[in-house]
C-alpha cells in the first residue's frame, strides 16, 4: 500500500491503514507452500459486545469479602458494648488493654481462621496491581494507577493480623515473652511492609504474543492475543516472609539481649493463651490473686454481671454460664472485676 513508486495510491494507503487502526478493516494474511498473500477486507461495523456477569468467577472473592466485613462488624459491635461497659462501671478499666482490643476480641469473637481470610486479603491487595481500561477518541489502553501513599500503609496494616495469629500459634514456646515482643514484631512488620511497598510499587506485565488454533474454520478461530500478569506469587512469599522474620528477630532480641522476664503465675481457665500474655494485669493484683475488670473482660469473651449476690459470666469462648457466690467482702470486688486466681 505503500509502494514508492506508486505516488497515487500512497494517499489510498493510508486511508486503509486509518481504518484499520480504528477497527474498521481487518488484515488477514494468507499463508501457502510456496508463499503468502496479505490483504485487507470491506469495512465492517465493529460488533460490540456486553460481557455476561454469571461467566464471571466471584464467588472465591466474594467469600473473603464477607469474611472482612464479619471481622469489622464484630470489632465494632464488641467496641461498642466495651464503651457500655466502661460506662457502666464508671471508667473502671485498665486502658492500656484497649490497645490490644483488635488482637484480643479478633482472636476471641472472629476466630484464627477469619484472620488467616483477611490478612489474605489484604496480602493479595499489596501484590496486585490496578488495572484501568481507558478509551482515548477510537482506541483503549491499559493503565494501572498507583494507590495513594494512606491507602498503602492501611493495606500494610492489614497484613499485621498474620502476625497476631502466628503470635498466638508460637505462644505455647515463647510463652512469657509473648508479652513483650507481640507488639514490637506487629509493628516492625507494618513498618518494613509500608516502606518496601511505597519503595517498589506492584507493576502489572503485559505480553502479547497472539496465537490462533483453528479446529473448524467453518465455526471460525479460537485466538489469544496475550497475557496480563498483575501480581506474583513471589510477591506473596515475600510479604509472608518479611511477616516470619519480624517475628522472630524480634523474639529473639527480647530474649538475648534484654533482661530475663519472670513467668506469669496465673493459673486460670478463663481466658485463652492470647488474652492471659496480652492484658495488662500488673494493676489488678490483690493480696496474692489477680483480678480481670470486667471491661477488658468483654474483650476476652467474658460477659458479667453481678445480681443478688452472685456473679454470673458467660464465656462465649466455651459457650458456658459461670455462677459463682459471693459473700459480702467478694461482692465489694466484684462490683467491677473478675477474679482470675487466688493466692
Amino acid at each position: 500500500m505503500f509502494e514508492p513508486t506508486q505516488r497515487l495510491w500512497t494517499f489510498y494507503g493510508w486511508c486503509l491503514s486509518f481504518e484499520w487502526v480504528n477497527g474498521v478493516r481487518e488484515v488477514i494474511q494468507f499463508i501457502g507452500d510456496l508463499g503468502s498473500i496479505a490483504t485487507i477486507t470491506y469495512q465492517t461495523p465493529p460488533i460490540s459486545t456486553i460481557p455476561d456477569p454469571t461467566e464471571i468467577s466471584v464467588s472465591f472473592a466474594s467469600a473473603f469479602l464477607g469474611c472482612t466485613f464479619y471481622i469489622t462488624w464484630i470489632l465494632i459491635c464488641i467496641s461498642a458494648i466495651v464503651a457500655i461497659y466502661s460506662i457502666a462501671h464508671r471508667g473502671h478499666i485498665e486502658g492500656m488493654n484497649l490497645f490490644k482490643i483488635n488482637r484480643i476480641a479478633g482472636h476471641v469473637w472472629a476466630g484464627r481462621t477469619c484472620l488467616v481470610i483477611r490478612s489474605i486479603t489484604a496480602i493479595w491487595v499489596l501484590n496486585t496491581a490496578p488495572l484501568n481500561l481507558v478509551q482515548v477518541s477510537e482506541a483503549t489502553h491499559l493503565t494501572s494507577p498507583q494507590l495513594p501513599w494512606y491507602q498503602t500503609i492501611l493495606a500494610a496494616s492489614e497484613v499485621t493480623w498474620l502476625v497476631y495469629v502466628l503470635n498466638d500459634l508460637f505462644s505455647f514456646a515463647t510463652l512469657q515473652y509473648t508479652t513483650y515482643y507481640s507488639s514490637k514484631s506487629s509493628l516492625l512488620t507494618w513498618f518494613v511492609l509500608s516502606f518496601w511497598c511505597l519503595l517498589s510499587p506492584h507493576n502489572f506485565a503485559i505480553k502479547l504474543h497472539r496465537e490462533c488454533s483453528y479446529v473448524d474454520m467453518d465455526s471460525g478461530l479460537i485466538c489469544t492475543s496475550g497475557d496480563i500478569q498483575l501480581g506474583t506469587t513471589n510477591g506473596i512469599i515475600g510479604v509472608v516472609g518479611v511477616s516470619v522474620i519480624c517475628i522472630v528477630m524480634t523474639y529473639f532480641v527480647e530474649r538475648t539481649l534484654l533482661k530475663s522476664r519472670p513467668a506469669l503465675d496465673i493459673e486460670t481457665l478463663l481466658l485463652c493463651s492470647q488474652s492471659l500474655y496480652m492484658l495488662d494485669l500488673e494493676r489488678w493484683k490483690y493480696e496474692g490473686g489477680y483480678y480481670l475488670d470486667q471491661t477488658s473482660a468483654v474483650m476476652a469473651g467474658l460477659l458479667s454481671i453481678v445480681h443478688r449476690n452472685k456473679l454470673y459470666i458467660f464465656d462465649a469462648k466455651s459457650w458456658r454460664m459461670l455462677v459463682v457466690c459471693l459473700n459480702d467482702d467478694q461482692q465489694m470486688q466484684s462490683r467491677h472485676t473478675i477474679a482470675l486466681s487466688h493466692p
